[in-house]
């Protein structure tokens, strides 16, 4: 597996996350939720942009992954038995109160933090992991206004 085909799964990632922060933005009522779906589908487009530089400086052809088993668990993650795709997740909320679109995001958010911690481990420069890690980072904090969102129990 090429570093192109890593850093894609990770940009198809976070380009569905995008959409489907903005789809929850588009159907939430509060304009406080409005205004927080939005800034999580800006920071998902930020991820991917970070993700495609990252690509760029590790050499979009260079092999990364020589394991057969290593390449079937990543695509494993995103082909939808983990990650769902876009249209899976909107078929999944429509219809779902609020609090059932913040423990979804929750979740994904989650899954979002244990992929990337297993791509950051493939990662070799010391320069990309630190840039990964950055981005696990935000995720992690995702994870923690999501949560005090849930706790406030705002819809």
């Amino acid at each position: 597996m090429t570093s192109r085909e890593i850093f894609e799964m990770a940009v198809n990632v976070e380009e569905d996350g995008e959409r489907f922060y903005r789809y929850l933005s588009e159907h939430v009522k509060d304009p406080e939720l409005k205004k927080f779906f939005d800034f999580m589908a800006n920071e998902e487009r930020r991820h991917a942009e970070r993700f495609r530089e990252i690509a760029q400086s590790v050499g979009m052809d260079e092999a990364y992954l020589d394991s057969d088993e290593a390449m079937a668990y990543l695509k494993e993650i995103v082909s939808g038995r983990i990650f769902p795709r876009y249209d899976d997740m909107v078929a999944w909320i429509e219809g779902r109160d609020f609090q059932d679109m913040v423990n979804y995001s929750l979740s994904m958010e989650k899954e979002t933090v244990i992929f990337y911690l297993e791509l950051r481990s493939l990662l070799r420069g010391e320069r990309e992991k630190e840039m990964v890690e950055k981005i696990i980072d935000e995720e992690r904090n995702h994870i923690r206004m999501l949560t005090r969102i849930k706790k406030e129990g705002l819809s």
